[in-house]
């Protein structure tokens, strides 16, 4: 009977929700306003809490003039789209007739100049212009017209540093920029007269060919988000001094930049570091003495050798987050004591085969285990100590099976990943002794036979793809009452019903009478 009621319980509150949702599109539906240009295809639109002019992927060769009604044109629009088109020049006032934006974007065009009167009107309200992946092969000047200008992207284009442009940048100053992406351009250098650094907040220079660090960056008082990524050259003292300079930056990143150490960096406000795929071995005890509130830590893809086990000490009250994936470490573990604080591990791929009780002792706060790609055999002993685990993700190691109370005491439980095991079967008692409903992926294993006891347990659905079902009446009725949500899952035998899906197997059992509710009753009494 509590099965039952638990299973009405669930219908209700999924009605529930399905109602609310549509009153709630009624309600939003009722607040649009959608006025179409017929000529060019662009669309004004008003949701109530954001209105903005659509024309992204209509192939337009040029912005088009739009005939915009009158009652609109007075507006402060939060976007103009006009992304993925095939624009090749912006001319002067080719946004004349339209309502001021504080966003324009022009994504993915073939855009390679712009008119210094291009954005004439717009001047005191835009704020973010977005024309990454575009064809400029220098600074587009045009922009500098924008005086309320916080946020530009420029990333996959094709410029490059010259002398003239870094001329012009003394006279035409962008004071309150605060954001810049130029990822993907062929730099190679930056320029030395960005005078406009002083607010600059954000900045990014990842993939841009540099030839050394740019020097000019230390002088960005306000900096809190640097990425200088993938870069090629080698790394200096000079380098970290610059950087040690940047005290309030608090996300750093240096991926992929040759990296054979981590450098020695004194940055008491720094937040997140990602130093992925680099050439890192060794890491010190004392590596991180200048980053004692560190939050977020990236180490994938470094061929880590000798970390020592104090060496995470320095964060032991602020680390947060770490991920050390492919990193083929299999001591990773021992690492972990000092760590109080962490949310969220990642450790995949690093030839790890077991978790001892103690390294996982001081974890009580851990949310998100990411533990794919491992050597395990079974459920690791100790897991059941993390308490506040919601995901627990354990794909492609080698278990066979689930111990029986190897998830008790896991109060906040939501899913567990086991997906590419040896799993045999899944049985129903494993998942009884939780407080909440999860989710179970079971994709690729070897099992069986579906244990009609999951319907006393506190699994709410059973992924379980690419595994050869031999379909009974424990496998509909697990079926019948929502515990699989693949519909054209296929069953690999059973009494006439191999090769059928199954809903197909269900009609099958119900044409034939083959699994009588007094049946299920008797073999459901066995799993309490």
């Amino acid at each position: 009977m509590s099965h039952q009621r638990e299973r009405c319980t669930r219908s209700f509150r999924m009605g529930f929700r399905l109602i609310l949702l549509a009153v709630l599109a009624v309600c939003v539906s009722s607040k649009i306003t959608t006025w179409k240009d017929k000529k060019s295809g662009c669309s004004y639109n008003d949701y109530g809490w954001k209105k903005f002019i659509d024309c992204h992927g209509l192939y337009l060769e040029k912005m088009p003039t739009i005939d915009l009604p009158a009652k609109y044109k007075d507006d402060v629009l939060d976007e103009i789209d006009v992304s993925y088109n095939n624009i090749e020049f912006l001319g002067a006032n080719v946004f004349s007739g339209l309502p001021k934006a504080k966003f324009i974007n022009l994504e993915h065009n073939f855009i390679n100049k712009i008119d210094d009167k291009a954005f004439e009107g717009f001047a005191d309200v835009t704020e973010r212009l977005a024309m990454d992946h575009n064809r400029f092969d220098s600074f587009p000047f045009g922009i500098f017209h924008l005086k309320s200008l916080k946020d530009l992207g420029l990333s996959f284009n094709n410029i490059s540093y010259n002398a003239t442009d870094d001329l012009r940048l003394t006279s035409e100053p962008v004071r309150k920029l605060e954001k810049l992406t130029l990822k993907g351009n062929p730099l190679k250098q930056f320029w030395n007269n960005w005078k406009f650094g002083n607010d600059l907040i954000k900045l990014d220079l990842s993939a841009t060919f540099m030839n050394g660090f740019p020097m000019t960056v230390q002088y960005f008082s306000k900096l809190e988000y640097l990425d200088f990524s993938y870069q090629d050259f080698p790394w200096s003292g000079m380098v970290t001094r610059a950087l040690n300079k940047l005290k309030t930056l608090k996300t750093l990143h240096l991926r992929g930049v040759g990296l054979e150490e981590i450098p020695p960096l004194v940055l008491e406000g720094l937040d997140h570091l990602s130093v992925e795929f680099n050439k890192i071995a060794t890491i010190e005890k004392d590596t991180f003495q200048g980053l004692s509130k560190l939050k977020e830590l990236a180490l994938d893809c470094n061929p880590l050798k000798n970390v020592d086990r104090k060496a995470f000490t320095p964060f032991r009250k602020s680390l947060e987050y770490l991920s050390m994936v492919d990193c083929n470490y299999p001591n990773a573990p021992a690492l972990l004591a000092p760590l109080q604080k962490l949310r969220e591990l990642h450790l995949a791929n690093n030839s790890i085969s077991e978790l001892k009780q103690y390294n996982l002792g001081n974890l009580a706060h851990l949310h998100h285990l990411n533990m794919d790609q491992n050597e395990f055999t079974a459920i690791p002993q100790g897991i059941h100590l993390l308490t506040d685990l919601t995901i627990l993700s354990l794909v492609e190691n080698k278990i066979t099976k689930i111990r029986r109370g190897a998830f008790d005491d896991m109060a906040y439980l939501k899913e567990v990943h086991l997906a590419e095991n040896d799993l045999q079967g899944l049985k129903g008692h494993v998942f009884f002794n939780l407080d909440r409903e999860i989710s179970v992926n079971v994709i690729h294993n070897k099992i069986e036979k579906i244990d009609i006891c999951l319907l006393y347990s506190n699994v709410e659905y059973v992924v379980l793809f690419e595994n050869p079902i031999q379909c009974d009446c424990g496998a509909y009725w697990v079926m019948k009452e929502g515990l699989i949500y693949e519909p054209y899952l296929t069953c690999k035998g059973g009494k006439g019903m191999k090769g059928l899906t199954f809903t197909e197997m269900v009609t099958y059992v119900e044409e034939n009478d083959m699994c009588p509710v007094e049946d299920k009753e008797d073999q459901l009494s066995y799993c309490v």
